[in-house]
């Protein structure tokens, strides 16, 4: 996996974002920003981040997933890669601060 694609997939927003784009299906940014309460600079954000990885297009405010976004989702739901996420967060700290 290259910088891009650990940049993609860093942040637990944009893996749900690439979760909602998985079947396919296009997603306007705007009412998956209102269905879950969050700032729509916020959703747009991450889903620029992805759009530079090439994970999703976005276009007029509506996203879809690439053939490089289904490939990055499935290495987002792999269990080693959850399984190391949540060795970081032990208590809300980092190892490192102990």
């Amino acid at each position: 996996m290259n910088r891009l694609e650990v940049v993609a997939i860093k942040h637990p927003l944009r893996v749900q974002l690439l979760n909602a784009l998985a079947d396919g299906k296009s997603l306007e940014l705007s009412t998956y920003a209102k269905a879950l309460d969050l700032p729509l600079p916020q959703v747009r954000y991450h889903c620029e981040g992805l759009a530079e990885a090439g994970a999703v297009s976005l276009e007029d405010g509506t996203a879809r997933i690439t053939d490089s976004g289904v490939e990055l989702h499935r290495i987002a739901q792999r269990p080693d890669r959850r399984q190391k996420q949540d060795r970081r967060r032990n208590d809300g700290r980092d190892r490192r601060h102990r």
